[in-house]
């Protein structure tokens, strides 16, 4: 059977030119949120080891693969913009919620945005080489595509 972690550690020595403790460390940040469809109820859990897992792969410093390291970090930076998005919209889920929440989520929004265009912008320098044009433009849009609909239905509803 495949030794995951001894694979990685491995992997990352010999992909980005990491030291033992480098390696284990990039280890670490893959193993942190190894969960891809995680529980509504883990979802701040989640968000806690993203941020975690981008801490450490922000302090890395690979010595060759940049770009492939980058891939990597673009990924854990997607992770945790993801369920920042992911517990907002869950928050005005509840049949109770307060309608001050509406107002702080909506207030939440235009940075969530900005965070989603500057992601887009590195997807499409990471990309460019491997996705054609339309794929760019779909992906990117893709992310954007559920924030917006989240800040219009709270517009709708603020004018009620």
């Amino acid at each position: 059977p495949l030794n995951v972690a001894r694979f990685i550690r491995e992997y990352a020595g010999e992909r980005f030119g990491f030291d033992a403790r480098e390696a284990g460390q990039f280890q670490r940040a893959l193993m942190l949120s190894s969960h891809p469809a995680p529980s509504p109820a883990n979802l701040s859990a989640e968000l806690k080891n993203a941020q975690a897992a981008r801490r450490i792969l922000g302090r890395l410093s690979p010595r060759k693969g940049r770009s492939e390291f980058e891939h990597c970090r673009l990924i854990a930076d997607l992770l945790e913009h993801h369920l920042r998005f992911t517990i907002l919209q869950d928050s005005l889920q509840a049949p109770d919620c307060p309608r001050a929440r509406f107002s702080a989520v909506r207030r939440k929004l235009p940075r969530l945005l900005a965070a989603a265009h500057a992601l887009n912008k590195r997807f499409r320098k990471l990309n460019s080489r491997n996705l054609h044009a339309a794929e760019l433009q779909e992906e990117c849009e893709y992310k954007l595509k559920a924030i917006r609909a989240l800040q219009q239905r709270l517009e709708r509803d603020g004018r009620r």
